[in-house]
């Protein structure tokens, strides 16, 4: 019987076309230009209710087999049985009196409805309950970018549900759970993940398929994810690895792990790239092209922050002549998203253009003069990286700089800046980060290597 249910998927599709085709011929018929067609009727209602009820033998031979969700098995069996019932009792009233108009297409329409509703169920249980309707327009949403939790004391965290099941339910749910089971597979819940699928057990070191399959170059047949999807880091992959090797423990902490040093190192690579984008997250139009052009002439660097993106970065690397510099700053305050001016003697026109920008996150002023009073870093609010070094910060421009609420990354080498001016700093901006320079290197033994010929 399971042989014969594996004809199911080849059979399924015959008699939706024929069902459906004979419902519309049914229609056309009617009209004196298609007369002809109405002969070809009750031949595609026979052929389709034959197929129609092959379809429903094999449905359920194959239900047998399990890995499906039940509700949905449930309804898609008993809507394929209606439609196999439907067009017999169709076929029936054609064949003994087709001029019943009204009845033919009663039994029409509700077959016609019966052959979609069985038809999306379907689908439901091979590709997911919300497979038909998933990209609808109005069923849209905005896809958020996947980010791991941030864990305070990685030793006192639960292995399985704060670093492992977070990467499974990214890379893997949409195919095996509760959704969908490829293989007769589900990643979403450890008595299923102890079951395994179709081709094994799933736990078993780094010979079981979930290790087996993630291991296996990108390119080859058997690796998963599927090559066409988004793949996971190799730290995720490497942190998946060692918690199996550690023995699949759903409940056990880091910390009490043998290989707790390895599963720390890979969630640190891990939560190190996770550092969200600094960009702000609204497009903005493009910039205005003679802004850009004028600026690019007076020698600035005037680039794209990434591909595809209208954010610019501003460099005054080769400006020598301020003059009429500020207008065109200004116009494309909406773009720029990183200043750089190093090293420049900036009058307070620029500075003032600065403060403008809306949309201004990175500021680089190493080694430059200007006056205080030129610029109000509170107009700029969003910044995360401000370099001040070797610049003469007067000890009011710390008052400003203590409502920078997102600032993440302060230089401030070379400056008056003190110890206490880095603590008053820190108390109001725990995450803030204040680089004073003075780095003492360890002298290596090459240091003192002398080669000679």
């Amino acid at each position: 019987m399971l042989f014969l249910g594996r004809f199911h998927p080849l059979l399924v599709h015959f008699p939706i076309v024929l069902l459906l085709t004979a419902f519309v011929f049914e229609v056309m018929w009617r009209s004196h230009h298609f007369r002809g067609l109405k002969f070809s009727v009750l031949p595609l209602l026979m052929l389709g209710t034959a197929g129609a009820i092959l379809s429903a033998l094999t449905g359920y031979f194959i239900s047998q087999e399990g890995g499906y969700d039940q509700g949905t098995l449930q309804r898609h069996q008993w809507a394929g049985i209606a439609t196999a019932l439907v067009a017999t009792i169709a076929t029936i009233a054609k064949w003994k009196n087709s001029n019943q108009g009204g009845l033919i297409a009663a039994l029409f329409i509700i077959l016609t409805m019966l052959v979609v509703v069985t038809g999306h169920l379907g689908a439901g249980l091979t590709h997911g309950k919300d497979f038909l309707l998933e990209y609808a327009p109005w069923n849209r949403q905005v896809e958020t970018p996947f980010v791991l939790p941030a864990i305070a004391n990685p030793d006192e965290a639960v292995l399985y549900t704060e670093m492992i099941q977070p990467i499974l339910e990214h890379r893997c749910y949409s195919c095996h759970s509760e959704k969908r089971q490829k293989g007769d597979l589900r990643l979403d819940g450890e008595e299923f993940m102890r079951k395994g699928g179709e081709s094994g057990s799933l736990l078993e070191g780094r010979t079981g398929e979930l290790c087996r399959r993630l291991l296996l170059p990108a390119e080859h047949e058997d690796h998963m994810p599927p090559i066409e999807r988004e793949q996971p880091a190799s730290a995720e992959i490497e942190l998946v690895v060692a918690w199996v090797e550690s023995g699949a423990d759903f409940t056990a902490k880091v910390g009490s792990l043998e290989n707790a040093t390895l599963v720390k190192s890979y969630w640190n690579i891990l939560q190190a790239a996770a550092t969200p984008s600094w960009l702000p997250e609204e497009e903005v139009g493009p910039g205005d092209e003679a802004s850009i052009t004028a600026l690019t002439s007076a020698g600035a660097l005037v680039m794209p922050v990434e591909e595809n993106s209208n954010y610019l970065i501003v460099d005054f690397l080769n400006i020598r002549d301020f003059d009429g510099i500020a207008r065109p700053l200004t116009k494309l305050r909406d773009q720029v998203v990183e200043f750089r001016a190093e090293g420049k003697s900036l009058p307070d026109s620029v500075t003032a253009a600065v403060g403008g920008l809306q949309n201004l996150r990175k500021l680089s002023l190493a080694n430059s003069t200007f006056s205080v009073d030129g610029i109000d870093f509170s107009s700029v609010p969003d910044l995360v990286y401000l370099n001040l070094a070797g610049t003469a910060v007067e000890a009011d421009l710390f008052d400003q700089l203590a409502e920078l609420k997102k600032l993440k990354k302060l230089y401030l080498f070379g400056t008056r800046a003190t110890a206490d001016h880095v603590s008053s700093l820190k108390a109001q901006n725990p995450a803030l980060e204040v680089d004073l320079g003075g780095y003492n290197l360890p002298v290596l033994a090459t240091d003192t290597l002398v080669y000679r010929r």
